[in-house]
């Protein structure tokens, strides 16, 4: 699967002011004539142009959800980001409300779909990928080694990460009997819009200091049906109930379970911390570097 992700992944080189009085003034102290704003909205000559990227789903999901066909394919068009977009990234505002990797994929996809339609493992691998081709592969991030807490940094080359690709359309829902309670659930597979929500509800609760519930609301935005062991099919209120006292094996059984099922980007693995020498295995982060040059290294 990693050379088939090789050839998929290769980065080609790729409001009106009011008018003021006039006042007299000394011919020096003149500015020179401003040019026009730009208008919003219009393309840009010197706009990157856009490149078809395979996506790990295939497209399987969006047959029958959209009208373009590549997409139905599993192929996307996005372009390079530009300065536009590492305007985004540097607007506090946008950062802080999460919505700053969305405005990004907004701008720089060009295919017929809204960003939180797509499946968040492709919505990844794009934000990899936008990386990849617009800074280069070599991604240095940080780690810190969950057997003796040492931090190091280490090095990835995008183009080289293992991808799961789904090779046939997948069921959804998805049907999960979980093991402690025997309760069956039905669930979907995690898509931009409910980033969207978890974002949303964090920022709520942070403005009421309020504790961390991602945990247990990610498995809920997920979960659409859950039946007892008993065939009994739980309202609202009862799902939610259930949802905040599962036990930890169900609730781990049932991440796993997605997980496994799911496509996009593999955790790494085999990297051992250079001072215990633990092995580690984690998803690749994006940390304050992803999108910024790595730093060049001398040759020895």
């Amino acid at each position: 699967m990693a050379e088939e992700h090789d050839k998929i992944t290769e980065i080609p080189i790729p409001l009106n002011r009011p008018k003021e009085k006039v006042r007299a003034s000394h011919p020096q102290s003149e500015k020179p004539e401003l040019s026009p704003p730009i208008p919003i909205n219009v393309p840009s000559r010197f706009e990157p142009p856009a490149i078809q990227v395979e996506i790990p789903s295939h497209g399987f999901l969006y047959v029958g959800k959209v009208n373009d066909p590549d997409i139905a394919n599993g192929v996307i068009k996005i372009r390079q980001m530009t300065l536009k977009e590492e305007k985004i990234l540097t607007t506090d505002r946008f950062v802080q409300d999460g919505r700053a990797l969305d405005m990004i994929l907004e701008n720089c996809i060009k295919s017929p779909i809204n960003p939180y339609e797509l499946l968040s493992s492709d919505r990844v691998y794009l934000l990899f990928y936008l990386r990849g081709m617009s800074y280069g592969l070599d991604y240095d991030f940080a780690v810190k080694c969950y057997h003796c807490g040492f931090n190091f940094e280490q090095t990835v080359s995008i183009n080289k990460l293992e991808i799961a690709e789904w090779e046939i359309a997948p069921e959804e829902p998805i049907v999960i009997t979980l093991p402690m309670s025997k309760f069956i659930v039905k669930a979907h597979y995690m898509r931009g819009r409910d980033e969207q929500r978890l974002t949303e509800k964090a920022r709520e609760l942070r403005n009421i200091n309020q504790s961390d519930t991602a945990a247990s609301d990610s498995i809920s935005l997920l979960i659409d049906e859950i039946t007892t062991d008993e065939g009994e099919i739980l309202g609202p209120r009862d799902k939610e109930d259930f949802i905040n006292n599962m036990v930890g094996g169900d609730a781990d059984y049932f991440r796993e379970t997605m997980n496994d099922l799911d496509c996009g980007l593999k955790p790494l693995k085999h990297i051992f911390c250079p001072k215990c020498q633990g092995e580690l295995e984690f998803s690749v982060p994006l940390g304050r570097n992803f999108f910024r040059r790595s730093r060049q290294r001398p040759q020895p």
